[in-house]
């Protein structure tokens, strides 16, 4: 029950308020702070590509997608990222880093 209960705290965007990684408020607000600053062009697409990438990947995705069809995977993301142009500097980022599967 205690366990249930933080869960929904974080989802309201309760837990941490909102010095938290993900801000949920006010309302209509979803801020992510995960990303070191930087001055570096490329790096700052990057980011701004993943979290987008994030919302864009996952958007229509449905529970089965993620338990049968093994969509749920750091490879899958990143073979959909190769697919699409938009997220060339995340994709170069990724390569750079040795992060993509």
């Amino acid at each position: 029950m205690a366990r249930t209960r933080q869960h929904q705290t974080l989802l309201q965007g309760h837990l941490l308020g909102r010095s938290s990684a993900i801000n949920t408020q006010p309302e209509d607000t979803f801020e992510l702070r995960v990303f070191a600053s930087s001055l570096d062009i490329r790096h700052v697409q990057a980011a701004l590509a993943f979290a987008d990438a994030s919302v864009a990947y996952t958007r229509d995705l449905t529970i089965p997608d993620t338990t049968t069809r093994g969509v749920w995977t750091w490879g899958a993301f990143t073979q959909w990222l190769r697919t699409r142009p938009q997220y060339a500097p995340l994709t170069a980022e990724l390569e750079d880093l040795a992060c993509a599967c």
